[in-house]
This record gives C-alpha cells, structure tokens and sequence, in this order.
C-alpha cells in the first residue's frame, strides 16, 4: 500500500484528503456514508466564543457556475461545541482540527483555552478570513499586523499546531502569510 502520510507543522495526517471546513459538521453527520478513518483529518464547522444563529435566509443562491452560499458561521458556540461535539470526535480514528473564529484577539485566546484541554483535538484552524458576517468590514486576513496578533496570542495558549486560513482577498498574500510565521 501506498504511504500517503503528510505533515502539517508537527501534526502527521495519515493522508492529505480533508474535509473543508463547514462543509462536514464534525463528520458525525457522515459517519454511515464514508470511513472517517480514510480521512487524513476532520476540520470541523467554525466554532465561536458565544452561541452564532448565523446569517437570515435565504442563505444559498445557485447561479449558472455553481452555488454561492453566506451562512455566516451559524453553531453552537464552545459550551455547546464541547458538550455535544467533543463525546463523539474523542471516538474518530482520525486526526481533528477545530475551526474557531473570534471578533478579537481576546475571543481567539479564549477560545483556544477552552478547546487546548480537550484530547480529542489535534490541531486548530483560525478562521481569519469569513466574509460572511454581519457588520464586518474588513477580515483579519487582509490586516498582516492583526492576523499575527491572533495567531501569536493563540500560539501563547497551545502547543498544538495553528492552521491559520486566509483570504485571497488581499493585495499581497505573502505580506499576510509571513505575519503568520511570526506569530508562531
């Protein structure tokens, strides 16, 4: 058999094939339809500090080229995350990465805190960079300066790797892809 193993800074996936986050749950939806062992990693749905209802509907449109969609980070916030999510993904037989996204610093620190205790998770993903949400102007990802705050808070919080995902919204991606290695 083929050896399909890669490495995500000190995490080893035992293949490359993930879920996007959003587009998964956290896998329990899809636990009768696919093995989750064959997945490299779960990256679950985005958790946020506080409970989300998400964004009105409608919340998809079809167009001719495919689906737009603005659900605008709808979940149950990280009480709710850990007290129904956590049971279930301490039982995958694959590595999971936890999606999280905060108004600020301080709700990515707290966030990490709460979710740095559970076993279950192996990796964190900061979602930097939804565009979907009410009253923000402008992401995290298109501000070098606060995406490396965020990820240096984070980094102080955990030992356990940072995904940070950024927007291709921006003039220099590069700019934005370094602050993260400063910050870790």
């Amino acid at each position: 058999m083929v050896n399909l193993s890669v490495n995500i800074g000190k995490l080893r996936l035992s293949s490359p094939v993930l879920v996007g986050s959003g587009t998964f749950g956290c896998g329990e939806e899809f636990r009768d339809l696919i093995d989750l062992g064959k997945l490299g990693a779960i990256i679950t749905k985005t958790v946020t500090l506080a409970p989300n209802s998400g964004n009105p509907m409608p919340r998809t449109a079809e167009t001719p080229y495919g689906m737009l969609n603005s659900i605008g980070l709808e979940n149950e916030g990280a009480d709710g995350f850990i007290k129904h999510k956590i049971p279930f993904l301490n039982k995958v037989s694959t590595e999971v990465i936890v999606s999280i996204a905060g108004e600020s610093v301080r709700e990515f620190k707290k966030l990490a805190e709460a979710l740095d205790r559970q076993r279950a998770i192996d990796a964190i993903e900061l979602n930097l960079s939804c565009p979907n949400i009410k009253g923000r102007i402008k992401l995290i990802a298109q501000d070098a300066k606060a995406t490396y705050q965020v990820v240096k808070a984070v980094r102080k919080i955990t030992k356990k790797t940072i995904i940070a995902k950024l927007s291709p919204n921006v003039t220099d991606i590069v700019e934005i892809a370094q602050a993260t290695s400063w910050g870790s």
